[in-house]
């Protein structure tokens, strides 16, 4: 999926100035340690979502980390996981997930006059802080 003939250190990925995974797949010193709950590589996440190769297309830095994720899934379970869950849900917007439209093709939304108005919030007789109503309950 790569090109081989590239490098690909961390500091090209788009990603770099604002992650905060701990491990970054495409640092080819991740000796490091990943602790469960830890952020997970975006890439890493996507990697396996439907539509992903698509999406990404011949990107070197996603197709570097799908390169390297077999033995980082078999030395650290909890990415393995995470990985395994994300994959059951879509790409987010902007990733190149659609959502599906609305009217003949999905759910229509409801219009003002369908809508319910929320009730109004009240103080409590006994002058405590918090709210009543339909939604403070």
């Amino acid at each position: 999926m790569s090109d081989l003939s590239v490098t690909v250190t961390y500091r090209d990925c788009p990603h770099w100035d604002n992650c905060n995974s701990a491990l970054c797949p495409l640092d080819t010193n991740w000796n490091g340690t990943h602790r469960s709950g830890e952020p997970i590589c975006r890439y890493a996440l996507n990697s396996e979502k439907e539509g992903a190769a698509e999406r990404y297309g011949d990107d070197v830095i996603f197709g570097t980390v799908v390169e390297r994720l077999p033995a980082i899934r078999a030395r650290y379970h909890d990415i393995d996981v995470a990985i395994a869950k994300a994959a059951l849900s879509p790409m987010r917007m902007g990733n190149g997930n659609v959502r599906p439209k609305r009217g003949a093709d999905g759910p229509e939304k409801p219009g003002p006059s369908e809508r319910t108005p929320p009730g109004p919030l009240t103080t409590p007789a006994d002058g405590s802080a918090g709210l009543t109503g339909p939604t403070a309950q």
